[in-house]
């Protein structure tokens, strides 16, 4: 505002001013300024670009470091992304011995490409992998590598793997059942449903197995024919035996 009997060049700064000054207050973007240094008394609501360490700064109760793109950001406190948070190229690392990335409550972490986990995994729920719509799950390059499936905290589980087969959608065609145990290491039964098990191989190893050299009263079955059609060979604890088998 213009006063009377003021000088002109007065007025124009005064009015020029005042231009600047409305401009600020009904501004809708603001151009932080850059800096080599951070101010040494800057004010609450101060904020900054430190052009040394390509940080975008400000002070609330201390100074902060707002999220820039191109550089690397360090987050202090729990971040939460509401519409999704996507990774183009780089990755996503936890270093820390006891840091996580988690995914909870009922939300899904898609990955696609190839990914690395190295060290201890822990998936509490479901892991699918799909490669054009075909479920794959590959474990490579370990020399002694194992999957562990149920419980270890002393309870008891029956884990199973479902095998789907079939050209008709059904729970599963073929599943294997761990149940039982006795604490001792391979005490447990593995039990697996399905219409027929087909064994392909030329040698057959029943490692530890029990046998007898005596037999029971006799039933009211056929006896067998004398001469068989033929011997299937087996080893029994480490020694070759023939089992002969009879037309039906």
């Amino acid at each position: 505002m213009a006063y009377i009997n003021q000088p002109p060049d007065l007025r124009t700064i005064q009015s020029d001013m005042d231009s600047r000054v409305r401009k600020l207050e009904t501004a809708v973007r603001f151009t932080a300024p850059s800096v080599t240094t951070d101010p040494v008394n800057a004010r609450t609501g101060d904020i900054w670009y430190n052009t040394v360490s390509n940080k975008l700064k400000s002070l609330l109760t201390t100074v902060v470091e707002l999220v820039t793109t191109g550089v690397a950001n360090t987050f202090t406190a729990l971040q939460t992304f509401a519409a999704g948070l996507t990774v183009s190229s780089g990755n996503l690392t936890a270093t820390a011995v006891t840091s996580n990335l988690g995914v909870t409550n009922t939300g899904n972490l898609g990955v696609t490409g190839t990914t690395t986990l190295t060290g201890n995994t822990t998936i509490i729920g479901s892991i699918t992998g799909q490669v054009s719509g075909v479920q794959v799950l590959t474990m490579l390059n370990s020399a002694n590598g194992g999957i562990e499936l149920g419980k270890v905290n002393g309870a008891a589980s029956t884990p199973f793997i479902d095998f789907h087969s079939g050209a008709t959608v059904t729970d599963f065609d073929v599943r294997l059942i761990a149940s039982g145990g006795t604490g001792v290491d391979g005490q447990g039964t593995l039990q697996m449903q399905g219409d027929r098990f087909n064994l392909s191989t030329a040698n057959v190893n029943l490692a530890s197995i029990s046998t007898a050299v005596t037999i029971g009263a006799a039933g009211g079955a056929a006896a067998l024919p004398a001469t068989p059609l033929g011997y299937i060979l087996i080893e029994i604890g480490g020694t070759q035996r023939k089992i002969p088998f009879y037309n039906v």
